[in-house]
């Protein structure tokens, strides 16, 4: 299983990267982002994943409004063949490459897209699907391609930076969690005393400063992820993120 991530954190875009179209390169030290009017693309050569379940991800720094947009590339090969996922502030659109060819084969024009959300791509088997923020938000059945073992990553134009990316084969590992204790913020983490017992629910104020610990389970060798704590109160049905 490989994987592969990058933060942008220098002046140059540097050799893990070669350029396929425009000028992307580095902003500010710390983003990825496009030079010029179009399709700012690059390849990422350092490595190759292993296996056709791949995934990818990026998290945005600025976020640009349709069309313009930043895009995460999946299976691509030698003959330009492969998938693309483009992401901008309000639209997801997943395109098969057919010898560099793009046909649309899946949108979403209901989505919310802010800096500092997670942008994933996901190609498992026949199923194509994106998420945001760990939610999946478009999902395809295509199995035109399944050989190709290079990732992507490009903006439209010069509006969108990408602060972060990673990409890695899709691991068939599980995770779970186990268990959950609270605790009172009285303390640092060697002395602060629990609330309640582990997997206890609590009652405390409005505005009370809680911490809660959590315990993770995997079994196999999982993927590096960014996981994002969530909550929601208990007759709502949607879980909102704690930011």
């Amino acid at each position: 299983m490989a994987s592969y991530s990058d933060d942008f954190e220098r002046a140059a875009l540097g050799g893990n990267w070669t350029v396929g179209a425009g000028t992307p390169q580095i902003y500010s030290s710390s983003d990825f982002g496009g030079g010029g009017a179009g399709v700012n693309y690059a390849t990422y050569t350092a490595g190759t994943l292993a296996t056709q379940n791949q995934y990818a991800e990026m998290v945005f720094s600025v976020v640009a409004d349709t069309p313009q947009g930043g895009a995460l590339w999946l299976r691509l090969d030698g003959s330009s063949n492969g998938y693309e996922a483009k992401f901008s502030s309000d639209y997801v659109e997943i395109f098969r490459l057919d010898a560099g060819v793009p046909t649309s084969i899946g949108t979403d024009n209901t989505v919310t897209i802010a800096a500092s959300d997670v942008c994933r791509f996901e190609c498992n088997g026949s199923t194509i699907r994106t998420l945001i923020n760990g939610v999946e938000n478009l999902s395809i059945t295509d199995a035109n391609h399944t050989a190709g073992r290079s990732t992507g990553l490009s903006t439209s134009n010069t509006t969108a930076r990408i602060e972060s990316w990673a990409a890695a084969d899709l691991s068939t590992a599980t995770f779970t969690q186990e268990g959950y204790r609270w605790r009172n913020d009285d303390g640092d983490e060697a002395n602060a005393t629990w609330t309640a017992a582990q997997d206890t629910g609590i009652t405390a104020p409005a505005n009370a400063v809680r911490r809660i610990r959590f315990i993770v389970d995997t079994a196999g060798d999982t993927n590096a992820a960014l996981y994002q704590l969530e909550y929601k109160e208990a007759n709502d049905a949607n879980w909102t993120k704690v930011t």
